[in-house]
Order: structure tokens, then C-alpha cells, then sequence
């Protein structure tokens, strides 16, 4: 049986727990193989390093979502879309048609901020939503509110010029030009005067490491979130132990009932990712409980 090299590059990586997600998955199909962190600043010479040691596939984290592009020779059409790439197969079955064939660039962030959404005790065709932040992870975002049949969105960020650059980059990968007219900019010093507006929102995502470092949450955020109705659901893409962010536990102070985390987007992200490099569709509730089991362990 062959034994499977997968990893995570990015940097910095010490905070990472897919090696404890894929573990798991390893486990579960009583697969030999490792998860490895390789960390370091150049994506290229990091893709490099993993073809000459045999990796079957590779993670892509924070700084190298978009600058490892330039050294694929493949991309899936949700990562072109996108523009950003959080997984790569590097082995492939050789007797498989050319299709399936070759090193390639994915992003299962799509696929995993969809199936939380699709779970989630919320419809929302038809509705609006606000989005925090402009990055790769807001590209995935926005991607998923139009398949989701979403109405428009609101995007809050610091830097509109970088905002507006990543629309236009959407729109020149084919991104449906009728949603991207439905998305209005603000910045965070427009919001006094703007929260009316934005009171109907359905879905709030916070796509921003806000709330990751122990930080307090800025203070606009609070009346921002007052201004929602009170069954719009709330979710953070970052993630601790049973989903209690600072900004989940200030919506729950807030009076809202409807709200998840990052921790299922990451479990989806991992299983699409080993279905990529195995075949093999892993379970939801093996990679969730041993994310669950790593956070714990580091409070």
C-alpha cells in the first residue's frame, strides 16, 4: 500500500490543526501516511521541495493562497475563479484519463463555507448579506452567497481600493456580473451613517482574522451587529473550541440565536481536500470531533 505524504505550507504554520483533521481521516481508512507543516516565505521553492520528496498532496495557507498560482500548471475552475488556492494534488493515477490527470491547483473554501451555510437553520435565496473583509477568503465567500441564490452584499472593510480590485478581478474570471452589481462598499468610518441600510441582512460573515488573537473585537463591530434583526445568522470564519469566538460570544450577548464557526468550514475544506488526493469522501463527524479534540487540548 502506498504511503501517502500530504502537508500544510504556509506561513506561519504553529497554529495550524489539519495534521490532527487528516490524522483522523488517515485513520479512518486505515491508510499509512503523514501530514506535515513546511513552513517558509517562497511558495514556489516550498511546491518544489514537496514534488522532490514525494508529497501526494499539499494544503496552501496564509501568505501563499494566491502566489503559489504562478507555479501550477492547472487550475480547477473554482480556484480560478477565486484566484486563490488552498489545495494542490501533486500524484494522480496514471492509468486515468487526461481530465483527471496532473499537478493542480483546487479551493475547497467554497465548498466548505457551502455546506455550512446549507446547514444552517437560515434560508437564504433572496436575501442580503454582510461581509467583513476583502481577502482570498472573501473571494470564496462572495462565490458561495451567489450559488446560494443570495439577493447581494454589503462588504465593511478598512481598504476599499483593495475591495474594489478583488471585484474586478472576480469579474474578469466570469464571476456572475449580475451579483456583482448587487455589492455595495463601505468602509468601517461610513458605518454611523449607513446601519440602517444594512438592517435587513440575513447572513453576516466575518471573513477577517478578527477575533483570532486574544485582542479585544473593535468597538464599531458592536453596533454594527445591534443593527440586525435578531434571526440573521452570524458566522466566523475563525474558530475555537466549541465555536465560542469573541465575535459568536458577543453576538450571543447581542441576543442571536443563529450562528456557527470556522471550525465546520475547515472540517468540509479537509474532507474535500483528501477526497482530491485519494478518491475517498472521509466522515464529517471524524474530522470534527478530532478538531474539537485539538482545540481543548491547547486551552
Amino acid at each position: 500500500m502506498t504511503f501517502l505524504r500530504l502537508g500544510l505550507i504556509g506561513n506561519p504554520l504553529g497554529h495550524s490543526l489539519s495534521p490532527q483533521i487528516h490524522g483522523a481521516f488517515l485513520r479512518q481508512f486505515s491508510l499509512p501516511g503523514s501530514y506535515d507543516l513546511r513552513a517558509g516565505a517562497d511558495a514556489a521553492a516550498l511546491l518544489d521541495q514537496a514534488i522532490e520528496d514525494g508529497f501526494t498532496g499539499l494544503n496552501v495557507t496564509i501568505p501563499h493562497k494566491v502566489a503559489v498560482i504562478k507555479a501550477l500548471p492547472a487550475l480547477s475552475p473554482e480556484a480560478r475563479l477565486v484566484g486563490a488556492v488552498n489545495t494542490i494534488r501533486l500524484k494522480w493515477d496514471e492509468d486515468a484519463d487526461d481530465t483527471e490527470c496532473g499537478i493542480m491547483g483546487f479551493n475547497t473554501d467554497i465548498a466548505g463555507l457551502s455546506r455550512t451555510l446549507r446547514q444552517a437553520p437560515a434560508r437564504f435565496p433572496g436575501q442580503k448579506a454582510i461581509l467583513l473583509g476583502g481577502g482570498g477568503a472573501a473571494r470564496a465567500c462572495l462565490v458561495a452567497m451567489q450559488r446560494l441564490s443570495m439577493s447581494g452584499c454589503h462588504i465593511v472593510c478598512r481598504n476599499p481600493q483593495s475591495v474594489f480590485s478583488m471585484l474586478k478581478e472576480l469579474a474578469l474570471s466570469g464571476f456572475d456580473p449580475i451579483f456583482l452589481q448587487e455589492i455595495n462598499v463601505l468602509t468601517i468610518d461610513e458605518l454611523p451613517g449607513k446601519l440602517d441600510k444594512l438592517a435587513d441582512a440575513k447572513l453576516f460573515v466575518n471573513a477577517t482574522p478578527l477575533g483570532q488573537t486574544k485582542d479585544e473585537l473593535p468597538f464599531w463591530l458592536t453596533p454594527l451587529l445591534s443593527a440586525l434583526i435578531r434571526d440573521a445568522f452570524i458566522f466566523d470564519l475563525v474558530y475555537s473550541a466549541g465555536g465560542l469566538t469573541p465575535l459568536i460570544a458577543l453576538a450571543t450577548k447581542l441576543g442571536f440565536a443563529l450562528h456557527g464557526d470556522g471550525r465546520e468550514m475547515l472540517v468540509e475544506q479537509a474532507r474535500q481536500a483528501f477526497k482530491i488526493w485519494t478518491g475517498l469522501t472521509p466522515s464529517y463527524q471524524v474530522g470534527l470531533e478530532a478538531l474539537e479534540k485539538a482545540l481543548k487540548s491547547r486551552v
